[in-house]
């Protein structure tokens, strides 16, 4: 028998895949040629001697992965008991310190604070024209009204309804807003007022900007009714009318 075939015999029976009549006649041959023998004790030795190794060496690999996995948890574990003791912490300071927080806040709430909270200009609807002649103080007072120079804008306003704009409600408005953003809250209060009793397109955007005024006079009450009125008919910012509304409240 060649070596080939040997070794391809040895491996199959060492397998066990040698059946019937084959496994028969190669134990018959280990039993005359004691070379065939040896080689077959041989290849059992070395394939133990592999299996041990392997099992040797897979029993301290999973040792290994079983010792970083535990350290992986008991550091885990660390990590979360501090947070634990952490969040521990900020929430016996949190409830410690809520009534102070909410003190702090209700109690500083004022009307100038209200006031500067709440107060956006009106957007400008009117330097998108072309200038002209007739309209370049206009577009002035709009430049100077866009950039919070109030004061200018409304004294080229007021200025501007004495002439060709006496009955335009939108440069009225404009004004209005001019002087209560130069903090002439009195003026401003006059100036909506027109608006509001004549109606007409910005009526209900001066009854807004009046509740503004009368916060930055105080007149907290007069504030509340206008708001209710807003809030009611839901016209312009009634949304913003009822967040104030809140506001107004903790002022009491």
């Amino acid at each position: 028998m060649k070596d080939n075939d040997i070794l391809e015999k040895t491996e199959r029976y060492l397998r066990g895949e040698l059946k019937g009549e084959e496994y028969k006649l190669f134990e018959k041959q280990m039993e005359t040629d004691s070379e065939l023998a040896q080689k077959v004790e041989l290849f059992k030795s070395a394939i133990k001697g592999i299996e041990l190794s392997e099992r040797a060496e897979l029993k301290n690999t999973m040792k290994n992965i079983h010792k970083d996995y535990i350290a992986s948890q008991q550091q885990q574990l660390s990590k979360y008991n501090l947070m634990l003791k952490i969040a521990a912490v900020f929430v016996g300071l949190l409830l410690i310190s809520s009534p102070f927080i909410y003190n702090y806040f209700s109690e500083n709430i004022t009307t100038d604070k209200l006031f500067a909270a709440n107060f956006q200009p009106y957007p400008d609807l009117i330097s998108q024209r072309s200038e002209t002649i007739s309209n370049t103080m206009l577009l002035e007072a709009m430049s100077y009204y866009k950039n919070g120079e109030f004061e200018n804008a409304s004294v080229l306003f007021s200025e501007l309804l004495k002439n060709q704009y006496k009955s335009d409600t939108l440069i009225m408005l404009y004004n209005a807003i001019g002087l209560l953003g130069a903090h002439h809250p009195e003026e401003a209060i006059l100036q909506f007022d027109k608006l509001i009793i004549h109606q007409n397109s910005f009526s209900e955007n001066a009854k807004w900007y009046k509740i503004l005024a009368l916060i930055e006079t105080e007149q907290i009450e007069e504030a509340e009714k206008l708001c209710i009125s807003i809030i009611d008919s839901r016209s312009y910012n009634f949304i913003e009318a009822e967040k104030l509304m809140r506001e107004l409240k903790k002022l009491k």
